[in-house]
């Protein structure tokens, strides 16, 4: 089989899946007046994409809200305008022009984004969700209790995060919750420098930690500042002493 045919092949297989995982409008379906110029079909997008296009009459008037509903290809609703497939909202200009924020992510992969009107809706077709991978605090270089040794960062909804030390030893893992923010708390760690690496699937990130003793919940004093005021207090509680002795004996 030719290089050419086989990606023909996918190219088709992947629009047919697309076509067969996008449920029918239980209103009139149509795009008359309803126009989208951005993102562009098959446009890799990610948490904070822009919708932008057109609506006038019969889709909508100036006012009018416009809706942003969105999920994944793997997961398609019984309808294409669902209110849980919701990700964002806005009004239709005075010219006609609209912008939505996609308010809601979804897991790395193929996702199904839809405008809609009470009348109407238009959509770019298959676009990929790439969720950005970065560690949020606490920043690159700084210092972690070695009992509090805790990170936190974003990443992909329902991927797993594992952390790793510079000899490959596992250090955690954690979920990234549906907002798209994780939590990660070190296991095992010494004092002292700590390279680690952060994975999500084929995503990365390499920091550099210092760890640290254990928090304390008084101060530390100084030895010899201690040593000193001890000596200072025996001395006050040996002259209080005397003179109790001294009192009562008349001397």
């Amino acid at each position: 089989m030719s290089r050419a045919l086989r990606i023909s092949l996918v190219a088709a297989a992947v629009a047919v899946t697309a076509a067969l995982a996008v449920p029918s409008t239980a209103h009139a379906a149509g795009n008359e007046g309803l126009t989208l110029t951005s993102p562009s079909p098959g446009a890799t997008i990610a948490p904070g994409q822009v919708f932008t296009g057109t609506a006038v009459s019969p889709a909508a008037l100036p006012g009018d809200e416009i809706r942003l509903h969105a999920y994944p290809l793997s997961s398609p609703p019984e309808e294409l305008c669902a209110p849980d497939t919701l990700v964002g909202s806005s009004r239709v200009a005075a010219d006609g022009s609209f912008a939505i924020t996609m308010e809601k992510t979804f897991r790395d992969g193929f996702t199904i984004a839809t405008v809609c009107t009470d009348t109407a809706d238009v959509s770019p077709g298959l676009l990929t969700v790439d969720n950005p991978f970065t560690l949020t605090s606490p920043a690159d270089g700084n210092t972690l209790h070695v009992d509090d040794a805790t990170v936190t960062g974003v990443g992909s909804p329902g991927s797993t995060v594992n952390a790793m030390d510079g000899n490959g030893q596992p250090l955690g893992s954690a979920v990234v919750a549906d907002d798209g923010t994780w939590t990660l708390t070190f296991t095992g760690v010494a004092q002292g420098p700590l390279d680690v690496t952060f994975t999500q699937g084929a995503k990365t990130i390499d920091v550099d930690f210092v760890i640290t003793a254990e928090t304390e919940s008084t101060p530390l004093v100084d030895p010899a500042i201690a040593g000193g005021a001890l000596v200072l207090a025996v001395a006050a509680a040996g002259a209080v002493l005397l003179r109790r002795r001294s009192l009562r004996t008349g001397v």
